[in-house]
């Protein structure tokens, strides 16, 4: 038996009637004469032999099936032309016969099958079989893009999800799964090979096999409270019996700045900055020759074209006793901002080891090694603010100052790019797994992740200017370490009753524990030569500076899921996890989270099939359920001390050391619970070449984890951590994709649409508004209250300028305002503009999100086109209303208002002012659409590349982040924040680039 374990057909049954078909096939090619043709059927994607593929004389019923190796022979009748080959889970491929008398096929897989496996939390399901909203991404669509990251290939491929892409190398995009439900941490979950982890940036889109993106609670609440943001459950490849491979690929390509700010010229800042001078009452001129200036483009000063590489090497195998996937991988990516950069080097083991039939071990293990240079982090504001006026550098070479108080980023890259983090980080599992009775499986499952970082930054002493300089050279050191392990245990069941009923249950326990430390220690005066030098101890002990902190957490859990079947058509699931986190008091410590879902695959109906042939699939489904989040500190129920609040006592006077209280005890704190609630439908037509998936869902978190300031009457600055508020969310997931092949030419299309609508519906009594973390001119620039959206833009509504003395004396103004200045709307009709009058000026969260991808193949050519984009958000464009000095202009300030009638939206030019007030002057659309990706490749004919041993070649080229049709002035549209209350606002981001690349995929 241990010769057909690794064959395609696991049933006694089905090999029987192999072996019967082909008995058959042979007797009739003995009884028939004719040509006589021949061939082998094999996997496209692993190169392996496909054993009962059937092989039919199109529109006829004569055929065969091919053998254990996947071979066939087929005698042909006079006019035979076409053949038509096919198997469960695959494409069929239409073959023209011609004069040839041999073939070899290959079969692509058909992921629309209905019998597709699909990873769900701690098992597996058929796909028929689902009752939760789950998408599902395969290796081919996250190689893609290249990024350090894979999940940037999510972006416009799967509905109800918002990925925000990083321009800066190696940061991880921004991921939201059905919208913003809290008003903390907001991310997701990911589950690697088994491993709970928060970030997945270590991982190679080569060494994945496939991604689930959970989104409802029936999908997710076996996770309890990681689970309250979405998850995505993420398996990696492995070796397979009998095929012995060597796997090349590799990429390098160009990255630039797709898009840039349009920023006024030179001789266009000297009038704007001359009719400052004037409106502010001055009569020196700054420029008084506005068409004999520099114009410096400090963009240029900043950017460069980047080069990007990744190169991967691969073997995989395996026999009935061990599979074997080991991968090496290197990704390079040079930032398109100056002195910036990212390398990884990856090793990742993955093997299975049968040890007995019933019981077998194994391990999914990578280690990385990651440097990462950073550039000054405000080096692209300043670029943004320098007057292009002022020029880099003196005719000597030194860098020249500011004529305003932005440094010269010019210099900041010079002097101010030593700042360099080193990262070895390991995530692994380690598994065994017992067949100990009869449909009883055991399987017991040890995770870790250790991630220790060392970062050094050195600023050598330097002077530019008094407000540029730094007197005496600077290094400091801080080494970080997170760990983390998991321990799960689980027992699962399966049985098929009578062929009526399936029953598949899993139980288990799981525990998890998390730490996290930091040391840092800063030295001046070390030695501004060789790198070797910058070590604390080659500093002066005079001004040294060190701290030292660490925190700790755990989770313990148990966890339950039934399914069950009843003729294949009606379907339940049922899940319960009960959490215990120490990060909350002993009177609230463990929360249960269950679910519950039910499906109807109405097209397994009698009724149906026999009247509406041309629906392959209808499936209705629907779920509720709970799920928690304790993403808050370590300690947020215990009250913390914090020392270094030393005071004075006696005559004469002491300095005494003194500690105080800043967080307080909330014994009384509770989980954040979220409850979800999905109902929708599957649908396919002929025969699962168009599919459709729609969602319609509701999501509302209650009990919110909030920070709140005590009040001032305690006597010391403090905060505490308590329950308020409600939020909700509520939209639509709809997916359509078509595929289908005709001959040689085959084609897919596919869109993705969500909508979210994001409500607070209530908040604490003692905290009724939460105002946003950043402050322009006194005000925030975002609130949260109830009845609007997290995080949305409070300020003034701009209804026109001020045109002359008449507009000044007879409408309301804000304080100090002047002729040329914007006029707001008196919201409360009191002819006072004061706070009462700032309203709900712009909404940060997209209401719609949506993609489409293209493709199609013919013979060796292959071509995808991927489009992503969302309407519906504003932005508001904060770094427009930084004005600290007379700083550079975007090109809308060339509208301003210069005398009565001149202008109706942009004020005069001025620095500071009403004009200057938070208000919707600032607020700017943030739709988009962006073709994301342009890809073209040829695969080699395997019978040619095979005569120098090559199963496959293939080589293609690749455009990502080609185009972004939008209104916003910014470099990108998508701006967010790990903080929800600050998404939407831009001070200066890092720009997303657009790549180029060519690559080859070998297999040996």
């Amino acid at each position: 038996m241990n010769y057909f374990t690794g064959f395609k057909l696991h049933n006694a049954r089905w090999l029987l009637l192999v072996v019967l078909l082909q008995i058959c096939s042979w007797q009739q090619a003995f009884a028939q004469e004719g040509t006589t043709i021949s061939g082998v059927v094999i996997s496209q994607t692993d190169q392996e032999a496909v054993i009962g593929a059937s092989v039919v004389v199109q529109g006829t019923t004569r055929g065969t099936v091919t053998d254990v190796e996947g071979n066939f022979s087929l005698q042909l009748e006079e006019g035979d032309q076409t053949l038509e080959v096919s198997y469960v889970g695959y494409k069929p491929a239409i073959i023209t016969i011609g004069n040839q008398s041999t073939f070899k096929v290959e079969l692509e897989e058909n992921v629309q099958q209905l019998d597709e496996l699909v990873v769900v939390g701690y098992g597996v399901q058929k796909k028929k079989d689902l009752t939760g909203s789950i998408a599902t991404i395969d290796s081919e669509n996250l190689k893609s893009v290249p990024s350090a990251n894979p999940t940037d290939a999510l972006q416009g491929k799967v509905s109800g999800v918002q990925v925000v892409q990083q321009g800066q190398p190696g940061t991880a995009p921004v991921i939201r799964i059905r919208g913003v439900g809290t008003t903390g941490n907001a991310n997701p979950l990911y589950v690697v090979d088994g491993m709970l982890l928060d970030d997945i940036s270590y991982l190679s889109a080569q060494d994945i096999k496939s991604m689930q993106v959970l989104k409802d609670a029936s999908a997710t609440a076996i996770y309890g409270s990681r689970g309250a943001n979405g998850v995505i459950i993420i398996t990696t490849k492995e070796g397979k019996k009998g095929s012995n491979t060597v796997n090349y690929s590799g990429y390098a390509g160009i990255q630039n700045v797709q898009r840039r700010i349009d920023m006024v010229n030179g001789s266009q800042y000297a009038t704007l900055a001359n009719e400052l001078t004037t409106n502010n009452g001055g009569t020196d001129l700054p420029f008084p020759d506005v068409n004999n200036v520099a114009d410096t483009d400090w963009f240029d000063e900043i950017f460069q074209v980047a080069p990007i590489q990744n190169h991967q090497l691969t073997f995989s195998g395996g026999n009935d006793n061990t599979l074997y996937n080991v991968s090496l991988s290197y990704f390079k990516q040079d930032g398109v901002v100056k002195n910036s950069s990212y390398d990884r080097i990856a090793l990742r083991i993955n093997n299975t080891y049968q040890m007995a039939d019933w019981f077998k071990v194994g391990h999914n293990i990578q280690f990385s090694y990651i440097t990462e240079d950073l550039a000054p982090g405000n080096v692209v504001q300043n670029a943004y603010m320098m007057a292009p006026t002022d020029v880099p550098t003196n005719p000597d070479g030194s860098f020249k100052a500011s004529s305003t108080n932005v440094a010269n980023p010019a210099a900041q890259l010079f002097y101010e790019s030593n700042n360099r983090t080193r990262r070895l980080w390991t995530v692994g599992t380690v598994f065994a797994e017992a067949t100990i009775a009869k449909d009883f499986r055991l399987k017991t499952n040890v995770g870790w992740e250790i991630n220790g970082s060392t970062n050094r930054n050195f600023v050598p002493q330097y002077f530019v200017s008094p407000t540029q300089q730094n007197l005496a050279s600077r290094l400091t050191v801080s080494n970080n370490i997170f760990t983390s392990y998991l321990w799960e245990n689980t027992l699962s069941y399966y049985k098929e009753f009578n062929e009526k009923h399936q029953l598949s249950a899993v139980v288990g326990v799981t525990v998890q524990n998390f730490r996290s430390e930091s040391l840092t220690g800063g030295r001046l005066n070390v030695p501004s030569g060789s790198e070797d030098l910058w070590y604390l101890d080659a500093g002066d002990l005079d001004g040294q500076t060190n701290s030292n902190n660490a925190s700790e957490s755990s989770l313990f859990s148990y966890l339950g899921r039934a399914n069950y079947t009843l003729l294949d058509r009606y379907l339940l699931t049922a899940s319960l996890r009960v959490d215990g986190s120490s990060r909350f008091g002993t009177n609230n410590r463990f929360a249960a989270f269950p679910s519950v879902a039910l499906g109807w695959r109405v097209s397994e109906e009698s009724f149906w099939k026999d009247n509406i042939s041309f629906v392959s699939n209808f499936k209705l489904r629907g779920s509720y359920g709970q799920i928690g989040n304790d993403k808050i500190g370590d300690y947020a129920s215990q009250a913390t001390i914090s020392t270094g609040f030393d005071y004075s006592t006696g005559t004469p006077a002491n300095r005494r050391p003194g500690a105080t209280a800043i967080d307080l005890a909330n014994p009384n704190l509770v989980w954040e619970t979220v409850e979800q609630y999905n109902v929708g439908f599957e649908i396919g037509f002929l025969q699962q070449r168009l599919t459709t998936e729609f969602d319609y869902y509701g999501r509302t978190s209650r009990d919110l984890l909030v920070n709140i300031p005590v009040p001032s009457n305690a006597g010391f600055d403090a905060q505490q951590t308590v329950n308020l508020g409600e939020v909700e969310n509520k939209g639509i997931d709809l997916s359509i994709n078509w595929e289908d092949s005709k001959g040689d030419f085959n084609y897919r299309a596919g869109a993705t649409f969500s909508t979210v609508n994001n409500k607070v519906n209530q908040l604490g009594t003692a905290i009724p508004i939460i105002n946003g973390p950043l402050n322009f001119g006194g005000y925030q620039a975002s609130i949260t209250r109830v009845g609007d959206a997290i995080g949305s833009f409070y300020g003034y509504e701009v209804i026109g300028v001020n045109q002359d003395a008449d507009d000044l004396a007879n409408f309301p103004q804000a304080p100090n305002a002047k002729i040329g200045d914007l006029r707001f709307r008196d919201q409360d009709n009191n002819n006072v503009i004061d706070d009462a009058d700032r309203v709900i000026i712009g909404n940060p969260t997209p209401s719609m999100i949506f993609g489409l991808t293209l493709g199609f193949g013919y013979k060796g050519l292959d071509f995808s086109m991927d489009w992503a984009g969302q309407a519906g958000n504003d932005i508001y464009n904060g770094k427009k209303q930084v004005r600290p000095d007379l700083v550079n202009f975007e090109s809308s300030f060339l509208n301003r208002w210069t005398g009565p009638g001149t202008s109706t939206t942009e004020p005069l030019v001025e620095n500071s002012g009403a004009s200057f007030n938070v208000s919707d002057r600032f607020v700017e659309d943030g739709s988009f659409f962006r073709l994301n990706n342009v890809t073209v490749g040829y695969t080699f004919n395997s019978e040619l590349t095979e005569r120098v041993f090559i199963k496959k070649l293939r080589i293609y080229a690749s455009g990502t982040n080609l185009v972004t049709f939008t209104d916003y002035s910014g470099f990108n549209p998508e701006i967010i924040s790990s903080n929800p209350i600050a998404t939407g606002i831009d001070l200066g981001t890092y720009p997303v680039p657009s790549v180029y690349t060519m690559g080859v995929d070998i297999t040996f």
